[in-house]
């Protein structure tokens, strides 16, 4: 066997023995370039549970993007003419509620007005702050209108409404019934003409509170209430103590400050 012949059988693989894996793959083809490695996946027969097989269909399902929201709050709304009160109202969303609504001094607030922002829809209803007028105006708004506003105002807690010189006790014990988060209410006349508030709501919220007190009654008027201004009013100072005695924290007085 000449030199050659005895080279190239050891080049070629033993018939007589297997071989191992790493020799296969190492494997080259005849024009000298790397063999590729097949790899083959053995497939998973294993079940799938219900719960893991609707996520894997969600997670390959094509995305959607996210809604967006139609409303939208506006926090603080401030009237000072018309046509201030055309846009900021008349045109503004109807699914967007206002948390704090000013109207100026300057701007008749009537009971027109109050009609036309109730025509717009429920949006006023989580209005927590309103301010009307000034002390040194006077505001055209009667009881009428202001009964229909705070009434579509349940979440209301602050109303302070100035210049009020034709609002009388009925406002005040609307304000009182219609809103149960009320914390702070002042209802004050104009500077040398007081309004015809006397009082007689703050009687009614004292005796309840003392049937209350003595099981007769279950639930207090304005029961998170603790301030109430009534400067240019008729109040009757008898109405002022008595509620003062059954709730003792509670500041009365010209000013809200």
């Amino acid at each position: 066997m000449t030199e050659g012949q005895v080279q190239q059988e050891n080049q070629q693989p033993s018939l007589g023995r297997k071989r191992n894996i790493s020799e296969v793959e190492n494997e080259d083809n005849e024009d000298g370039t790397r063999k590729a490695k097949p790899r083959t996946r053995l497939p998973d027969h294993r079940p799938v549970p219900p719960d893991q097989g609707q996520q894997r269909a969600a997670d390959t399902a094509p995305t959607q993007p996210p809604a967006r929201r139609r409303s939208s709050y506006k926090r603080y709304v401030h009237i000072t003419t018309d046509e201030e009160w055309s846009k900021e109202i008349l045109e503004y969303s109807k699914d967007a509620p206002i948390i704090t609504l000013r109207f100026d001094a300057l701007f008749r607030f009537t009971d027109e007005r109050v009609d036309e922002l109730l025509q717009q829809g429920n949006w006023l209803r989580n209005l927590h702050k309103l301010e009307i007028g000034s002390l040194d105006t006077r505001l055209p708004l009667t009881d009428a209108g202001f009964s229909r506003f705070v009434n579509a105002c349940p979440k209301v807690s602050t109303i302070w409404v100035s210049g009020a010189v034709h609002l009388t006790e009925q406002s005040l014990r609307a304000a009182i019934h219609a809103c149960p988060e009320i914390w702070t209410i002042s209802l004050c006349g104009a500077d040398y003409e007081a309004n015809a508030i006397t009082g007689a709501t703050l009687r009614e919220i004292a005796q309840v509170d003392r049937a209350v007190r003595e099981g007769a009654e279950r639930g207090r008027l304005a029961p998170k209430l603790g301030r109430i201004g009534l400067k240019n009013t008729s109040i009757d100072p008898a109405n002022v103590r008595l509620l003062r005695d059954e709730r003792p924290k509670l500041r009365i007085g010209d000013s809200v400050w």
